[in-house]
């Protein structure tokens, strides 16, 4: 549905929805435009209101919507012969939560961009199962059962495992670190860059890093003047002394993390290294979350 009440009815009052809808079938309750929950009126408007604050500070912070009303699920073991099973869902719909004022119910809202898989699982199943679920299909061609069906056919292999069409869940879903987690995969690199040649990456996962590292030199403010001349500073911003030695490890080929309480200059002296950097003639790629 376009839009839907997000509500919930005391269990006494449902007695009146439960005649069938000639149409379809099932009772009304299940093919009106409202969602029911489990939870109680009080608590449901308290986990309502916490969504909707919550939803708004992602979008703000971040740009992007990350709430998704998640439709079917697959129930499957946490590792392959555990007894352990674990549900994840299926299909992403991309929503959100609004309502006219305080005294309002919510509506949840289709925000109109189109639903979407469930990566993070599609990748689970490939690297710990080696189950390849089915090509997400096209919007003009969406059928969420068959889709449903096609996953079951894929697990059908696997014992306890099942898919449940009737799952629904309202919640916050990213993929971002999945993002650079398949950015890692040494096969989507050229021969020549092999991700796990890299020396720094070598270094982080597996041949450690040089003891003989000599680090940033301790030196007074006066001697800094004799390492390094004035006249090959190319600092935009004013820095002390410690400041000053961070870029010229940097500039020296030196790999360091610069870290501080706030207030002690690490902005500033991350612009002086970028500045130093393409003073120097090198480029610069600058990354920030």
């Amino acid at each position: 549905a376009d839009e839907m009440a997000v509500e919930v009815d005391e269990p006494a009052l449902l007695q009146p929805d439960d005649e069938v809808d000639v149409g379809t079938g099932p009772a009304i309750r299940h093919t009106d435009a409202k969602l029911q929950t489990k939870l109680k009126s009080e608590h449901l408007q308290k986990r309502l209101l916490q969504i909707y604050y919550e939803s708004h500070t992602m979008l703000e912070e971040q740009g992007v919507n990350v709430l998704y009303l998640a439709m079917g699920q697959l129930k499957f073991a946490e590792r392959p012969g555990s007894d352990e099973f674990r549900s994840a869902p299926l299909v992403l719909l991309p929503v959100v939560l609004e309502r006219k004022s305080a005294r309002d119910r919510f509506k949840l809202k289709w925000t109109e961009e189109d639903p979407q898989e469930n990566l993070s699982l599609r990748e689970k199943m490939r690297v710990d199962f080696g189950i390849k679920l089915p090509e997400f299909p096209e919007v003009e061609s969406f059928d969420i059962g068959a889709y449903f069906d096609e996953v079951r056919e894929a697990v059908s292999g696997q014992a306890g495992w099942q898919v449940i069409d009737d799952a629904i869940q309202l919640g916050f879903f990213s993929f971002a670190k999945l993002l650079m987690f398949l950015d890692l995969d040494p096969a989507k690199w050229p021969d020549e860059k092999l991700i796990d040649e890299n020396p720094l990456v070598a270094g982080l996962l597996g041949d450690g890093f040089s003891s003989k590292d000599p680090g940033v030199p301790d030196v007074s403010a006066a001697g800094l003047d004799r390492l390094v001349p004035v006249e090959q500073l190319k600092h935009v911003m004013d820095c002390d002394s410690s400041q000053a030695l961070a870029v010229e490890a940097v500039r020296s080929g030196q790999n360091l993390v610069i870290q501080g309480p706030p207030g002690t200059g690490k902005s500033q002296t991350i612009a002086n290294v970028i500045a130093t950097a393409v003073g120097d003639g090198r480029r610069v790629l600058f990354v920030a979350e």
